[in-house]
């Protein structure tokens, strides 16, 4: 039982970082979505949602950050290891998301074209990309962060954040020599 619970408690900080960033940013995509959706007086409560998504992202980061495909640009500029660790972690949450919204048509549609019809009707465009671009943002703002942790070392990318500037200067250029 005793490594049961070690491993818990090490996914759990694993995940703890993602989670609580990704709590945060989906929160504000939920409330951006409950913000245009109460223009047309529909009353929507997303934290719940919101919440699930973000552990849920948590982890599908850990899971993925083992394959090798999302490593594949590591001795690149770091620019690029960041738009691909970006795109790839889009394109699993759009694929997610389409199927979300896909597979309770087919039960009401002949086939997967008539439901992937009926849902393309559907798509409010203007909330869709607002809510793509909030997405974008986010995972851009994790990727840059989790890129300069492996770059700078999770420590010192710590001490560049919650230290006075002139320590960490004088503590970054000691590192040096």
């Amino acid at each position: 039982m005793g490594r049961v619970t070690s491993w818990v408690a090490h996914e759990l900080r694993e995940a703890a970082p993602a989670a609580c960033y990704f709590f945060c940013g989906f929160q504000i995509v939920a409330f951006t979505d409950a913000l245009m959706l109460e223009e047309y007086g529909v009353r929507v409560s997303t934290f719940m949602l919101a919440t699930v998504a973000a552990l849920v992202a948590a982890k599908v980061v850990l899971v993925l950050d083992a394959l090798p495909i999302v490593n594949r640009f590591a001795t690149a500029p770091l620019v690029v290891g960041i738009a691909w660790k970006a795109l790839l972690f889009l394109l699993l949450v759009g694929v997610f998301k389409y199927l979300e919204h896909l597979l309770p048509l087919l039960g009401t549609h002949q086939n997967l074209l008539l439901a992937h019809r009926s849902l393309f009707a559907a798509i409010e465009w203007p909330r869709f990309w607002a809510v793509l671009i909030w997405l974008v943002v986010l995972f851009l703002g994790f990727c840059t962060m989790r890129e300069l942790g492996r770059v700078l070392g999770r420590d010192r990318l710590g001490r560049i954040f919650t230290e006075p500037q002139g320590l960490t200067n004088h503590r970054d250029a000691g590192d040096r020599e």
